[in-house]
């Protein structure tokens, strides 16, 4: 039955993946984002951990950067996700028709079934390991070696290394476990300590980095800065995160209120693990609580969610018992099946239907063929510079050894310059989403150059040709160019 669920999932996520490469091109955001940051090996890449672009910096060696890449790697993690979730499923001794409620939970969560296939990145390795972790820990409870303690420590690192709120879910597995006796004796064991130390080895090297550049590290952490000492913020603060929580978790809690409506915790009898994780959110919950009152954050997102609240779909599994009623294991597939074939339309759809719907997004814009028409002019560029994240990376796809640089990741440092005599360049801008003239751009990098003569090149969208999308440049020739990602990483 496992292997049935895990095979169709792994299908139906493979296949959405190859009907948005067969639609477009063009990379999305977070894409764009991951394109950026593997040009260059470094123990931090900004506010996001590293893990999720070191895989991709190993893959490009292979591959090249490409967006199949990278959607080979997302298919990856989440079929790794469905099997680890089927193994929580297996340790916990769960039926059948659990381990079919389990799966169907998932595609009954928005950020699973719709942005983690659409465009996100690290939080989709955070919750893999997640549910790595999880399922570790239920191998701990009977299995408590050297090995397993050991694999215990390097998923730890590894959660921090792909999302700092990784944390949040460990201090809540630990807090969980500490209130029972059988994962109790998972803490107090003297193996426990091998396992922080080996977490701690591999941490080593990023906490260092994290350490010398604080600015650049927690720059992401701005929400976290607000004045605690106001009620309001407070107030602010925890109405968000049920929010965000409640948003999350929609429709999953309609599902289960199907499953479980008339059932009594009488009703389940619950093992030491199926008690872990029904523990598990509320010490989460709690955590996240102190972090609230004590920071005064008000942005707490939705998506960060996403591996905190990975086990969710298997506790609700717990809940529904080994055999619940038919008819509602019926209605619970059923809207899973629904939202598994609208998600696999949409997913596509969303660019192909952009015409009618005028909803544009960035798998329309014609970015590959603008850039192809300008490398068909036969300048090789050593260096493309732009204003706009988005675009950079994306000329990274057509200009694979070129070292593109954007100018928002220049002004995060102090500009050093590197001598690149006769150095060729390539300078980018789109009319539409960029702000920065030409002149600018190379302002924020410390050239000097006048006299230049602008270029424009304008295409039709992708699927929606009614609108049109164009590109300024400009071709240089540089006796310095200035090396921001160098000083910037260190």
């Amino acid at each position: 039955m496992e292997q049935r669920l895990w095979l169709i999932a792994t299908v139906v996520i493979l296949i959405n993946a190859l009907s948005q490469l067969l639609v477009s091109s063009t990379a999305d955001q977070d894409q764009a984002g991951e394109l950026l940051r593997s040009q260059w090996w470094a123990w931090g890449y900004g506010s996001q951990p590293p893990l999720y672009t070191w895989i991709v910096k190993t893959i490009f060696i292979a591959t090249g950067p490409s967006l199949w890449a990278l959607q080979a790697i997302k298919v990856f993690l989440l079929s790794t996700l469905i099997a680890a979730i089927l193994g929580i499923g297996q340790r916990l001794n769960f039926s059948p028709n659990q381990q079919l409620i389990s799966i169907c939970g998932f595609t009954l969560i928005p950020q699973f079934l719709w942005e983690s296939q659409r465009d996100l990145t690290h939080s989709v390795l955070a919750s893999v390991i997640a549910a790595l972790t999880v399922l570790q820990w239920l191998i701990l409870e009977r299995h408590r070696t050297w090995w397993n303690y050991g694999i215990a420590g390097i998923l730890v690192a590894a959660g921090m290394l792909a999302k700092y709120n990784y944390l949040l879910l460990l201090g809540g597995l630990l807090l969980a476990s500490s209130s029972l006796f059988t994962y109790r004796r998972i803490l107090i064991d003297r193996r426990t300590l091998f396992a922080v130390l080996l977490a701690c080895v591999l941490l080593s090297p990023h906490l260092i980095w994290v350490l010398s550049h604080p600015d650049v590290a927690l720059g992401g952490l701005d929400k976290l800065k607000n004045d605690p000492a106001i009620l309001s913020n407070r107030v602010m603060g925890l109405l968000n995160a049920l929010s965000s929580a409640f948003r999350f978790l929609t429709p999953l809690w309609i599902a289960a209120l199907i499953l479980l409506m008339g059932r009594t915790p009488r009703d389940v009898s619950r093992q030491p693990g199926e008690e872990l994780l029904l523990r598990l959110p509320l010490f989460i919950g709690i955590l996240l609580l102190i972090v609230i009152l004590t920071t005064g954050a008000t942005r707490i997102k939705d998506r960060w969610y996403q591996s905190l609240l990975v086990t969710t779909p298997v506790l609700v599994a717990s809940l529904a018992g080994k055999d619940p009623p038919s008819r509602r294991r019926h209605i619970v597939a059923a809207l899973s099946g629904s939202a598994v074939i609208i998600s696999s339309l949409l997913l596509p759809g969303r660019t192909v239907l952009a015409g009618q719907t005028r909803k544009i997004s960035r798998p329309n814009l014609p970015l590959p063929e603008l850039l192809r028409s300008i490398r068909a002019e036969g300048f090789p560029p050593q260096v493309i510079l732009t204003s706009d994240n988005f675009l950079a990376v994306n000329a990274r796809l057509i200009f694979p050894e070129a070292r593109i640089l954007s100018s928002r990741s220049a002004s995060l440092a102090t500009v050093e310059s590197l001598p690149g005599l006769g150095t060729q360049v390539l300078v980018l801008r789109s009319t539409a989403t960029d702000q920065e003239s030409l002149p600018k751009i190379l302002q924020a990098f410390q050239i000097d150059a006048t006299g230049f003569t602008i270029q424009s090149r304008t295409r039709p969208l992708h699927w929606a040709p009614k609108k049109t999308y164009s590109l300024e440049w400009t071709r240089l020739q540089l006796p310095i160019l200035v090396d921001a990602q160098r000083d910037l990483h260190g």
